[in-house]
This record gives C-alpha cells, structure tokens and sequence, in this order.
C-alpha cells in the first residue's frame, strides 16, 4: 500500500487510504499486544537484559545471591512499568489520533470526485439489474420446473420421479445438486 499510494495523485491516495486504514490499525495490533504481553510476563525482558537467572546464581558465589535475586526483582518491576506506559502511550496517541481524525474529516455528505460517483453508479445499477432479474429467473425456473413435473407426471413411484428430475436438472445445470441418493 505504502509503494503503491506515492505513485498516486492525492485524491487517489486519499480514497486508498480510507478504505485501507482500518486494516492498517488492525494489522499494528497483534504485535503490539505480543510486546505487551512480553514486558507485562517480565521473563523476556528480565531475560534480555540480565541474561539466564538459573546460570548467573550457579556462577554466584551463595553470599552475593541475595543481590542478583533484588536485581532480578528489580528487573521484573522495571519491566512491568516499562509495560504500562507503553501501553498509556498507545492508548493516549489512539484517543488523539482518533480525536483529531473525527474533528479535521467532514462528514461524507456526497460524492468528491468522478471515481466515486463510477464507483456508487455501477454498484448501483448492480444492485437494480439482480433486483429486475431475479423475478424473471424465478418465472423461468418454475416454468421448467413445472415442466419437468408434467413430464414425469405419470409415475407412481415418487421416489423414481425426484430422483429422474433430479437428474434431468443436473444435467442443465450440472454445479447444482439437487438430490442426495
């Protein structure tokens, strides 16, 4: 998106980016919340910054133990404040982000541009083409169904009768199943 987006005039850019910001965001999300989850669980960050606890206390001497384990402790703390303004800082330049978006946007009131208007238009007669069709293919489909009935309509059996349209039906239309053996 970022490439692409430069080669772009500005209306364009703009469009692009407000369909896509959403999963922009969403894709920010889920390694933010892995770092915080990280620095809240205090063992990578006490890890990455003091090395492994197991190793240094077999490499202490017993009377200088006390002090690595107040600076394990106190890596655990740090880690977890680390942690809560991270996540202060998210939350505070979400709210602003969000904030100065909703005050410097106006409302979408209309159409800005020819593109747009392209766009709503052929989604539009889409929209009113499905909705002059469907009642002319449903006519269509009861007629041949109805078709099909009369023809078979001397058999006795039922069973024998759904399963023959059936087949005459699947023969027409041969990715629609239409009776289960």
């Amino acid at each position: 998106m970022v490439a692409g987006c430069c080669r772009l005039r500005r209306p364009q850019r703009r469009v692009v980016w407000q369909q896509s910001r959403k999963y922009v965001i969403l894709s920010i999300v889920p390694p933010t919340a892995w770092i915080l989850f990280a620095l809240f669980d205090t063992e990578y960050y006490t890890c990455a910054k003091l090395g492994s606890k197991k190793i240094r206390l077999n490499n202490t001497v017993p009377f200088q133990q006390p002090a690595l384990l107040a600076e394990y402790e106190s890596a655990k703390i740090e880690s977890r404040i680390i942690g809560i303004f991270l996540l202060t800082g998210i939350v505070l330049v979400g709210t602003v982000l969000i904030s100065i978006e909703r005050c410097c946007t106006r409302p979408d009131t209309g159409i800005s541009n020819d593109e747009e208007y392209t766009h709503y238009l052929a989604e539009e007669q889409i929209k009113l083409f499905n909705s002059k069709i469907e009642p002319l293919a449903k006519e269509q489909a009861k007629a041949e169904v109805e078709a099909l009935f009369e023809k078979f309509k001397d058999m006795k059996d039922i069973a024998e009768k759904v399963r023959l349209i059936s087949e005459e039906l699947e023969d027409e239309i041969p990715w629609a199943a239409t009776h289960e053996a």
